[in-house]
Parts: C-alpha cells; sequence; structure tokens
C-alpha cells in the first residue's frame, strides 16, 4: 500500500533560511545604525568638538553595543561569566537610545510645546538602538556555531527516554542485639524449671542392674518364665 506523500516543508536549519535571516538582520541593523547615527552626530555639536570628528560619536556608541553583545556570546562559549558584558551591552543601549530621545526633544523647544508628532518620533528614534541590538543577536546566533555545552532541544518526534534506575539489593533485617538479649533472658525461667524436673524424672526410672537388656525387670521376668536363676547360679560356660 503505497504511502501518502507528505507535503514539502522546509527545515529551519537549511542554508536558505540561515542566509536569509542573516541578510535581513543585516538589512534591518544597517536602517537602525544609520537613523540613529544621524541623530548622535547631531548631537555630538553639544561636545565642542571639530565637525570632523561628530561621525566618532555615533560609531563609538553603537559599535560598542555590538562588541558586548559578541563578547557576551563568546564569554558563554568558554564558560566564563557574562554579568560584566550583559551589563556593558545594557549601559550602551541605554545611552544610545537616550541620545535618540534628546535629538528629538531639544529642537521641539519647551514642554508646552510638544505635541503628539514629538512623542511619536521620541519613541521610534528609542526603537532603533533596540532594534539594532535584536538585529546583533540575529547574526551571531546564526553565524557563529552553538557552544558546545548548550542543550540542544529534544524532537518532539524522538522523545527523550526516562533513565533507568538502579535498583537497590534488598538488605535482610537483623535482629537488634538487645531484643535477643531479651528473648535469651526471657527464657531463663523455663531452662530452670526443665533442670529442676531432671532428679524427679531419673528417680521414677528402674536401675540398669534391675532391668534386662529389653527394659523388662527381673522380678517380672521370672515370674513369667518360672525361673529363679541369678547370675550366680548360671553355669561358668554361660555369658553375661
Amino acid at each position: 500500500m503505497p504511502h501518502p506523500k507528505k507535503p514539502a516543508r522546509i527545515s529551519p536549519e537549511s542554508r536558505p533560511v540561515a542566509y536569509g535571516a542573516a541578510t535581513l538582520a543585516v538589512l534591518i541593523y544597517a536602517g537602525a545604525f544609520a537613523a540613529s547615527y544621524h541623530g548622535l552626530m547631531d548631537l555630538a555639536q553639544h561636545m565642542l568638538i571639530p565637525r570632523q570628528l561628530h561621525y566618532v560619536v555615533p560609531a563609538v556608541v553603537d559599535l560598542a553595543l555590538v562588541l558586548f553583545t559578541l563578547a557576551t556570546l563568546l564569554r558563554r562559549h568558554r564558560g566564563e561569566s557574562t554579568v560584566v558584558t550583559n551589563l556593558a551591552a545594557a549601559f550602551w543601549v541605554a545611552v544610545s537610545i537616550a541620545g535618540n530621545v534628546f535629538h528629538v526633544l531639544i529642537p521641539a523647544g519647551a514642554l508646552e510645546t510638544w505635541t503628539v508628532s514629538t512623542y511619536a518620533g521620541a519613541s521610534l528614534a528609542a526603537l532603533m538602538p533596540i532594534a539594532a541590538l535584536g538585529a546583533s543577536l540575529v547574526l551571531e546566533n546564526v553565524l557563529i556555531a552553538r557552544p558546545d555545552g548548550e542543550p540542544v532541544a529534544e524532537s518532539a518526534a524522538f522523545p527523550k527516554a526516562a533513565p533507568v534506575k538502579a535498583v537497590a539489593p534488598a538488605v535482610a533485617a537483623r535482629t537488634p542485639v538487645k531484643e535477643s538479649v531479651k528473648v535469651a533472658a526471657d527464657a531463663r525461667p523455663a531452662m530452670a524449671a526443665a533442670q529442676a524436673s531432671r532428679p524427679a524424672v531419673a528417680a521414677a526410672r528402674p536401675s540398669a542392674s534391675q532391668t534386662t537388656g529389653g527394659g523388662v525387670s527381673r522380678p517380672k521376668l521370672q515370674h513369667w518364665t518360672g525361673r529363679t536363676s541369678t547370675r550366680k547360679n548360671r553355669p561358668a560356660w554361660s555369658t553375661a
């Protein structure tokens, strides 16, 4: 019986998907960097530096964000702490967001003159560094191999087998020493009574001189046979 054909699906681990994700991430990062670059470059004039160096300010801020994000992934791959690099990346994201927001609010003038468009422009300007951070994370995770210690998600079609637990051998229960001593102490009165009854039993039994080999007393045997001969009247050739 022929099996029904399954619909063709694109594997998320295929090269076309990876290349497509990397291309989109590059485009998003380039657009976010261009928008943030223009705003931070206008703010650089308040630093009283030569106009020829105004481009350095957005380059340092946005490239520092990429640098510390990449350093976080590398330190995680080595099994080292990523607290410092995460804090540094968060700091430069905050600096970039603040610079873009101030670039919109400063030309707007006093607070009373702000309009809805002013708040909308400030919000969009704040999203540019966040978009650049997300694009850099996508690029790093797509282009850089997975760390060795990072767990891989299990497939739903092949569930992970439950671990087999070792069965401990059963240990035979032992009677505690105190309980065995107690049992022996309780048996002492019965043993003493048995030893005391032994003389009475021995006295009730006939002596060996009064019985024959079969356990019958000699007076009864003489009465049955009619003989009264004793060991002294036996001939010399007879045995005992």
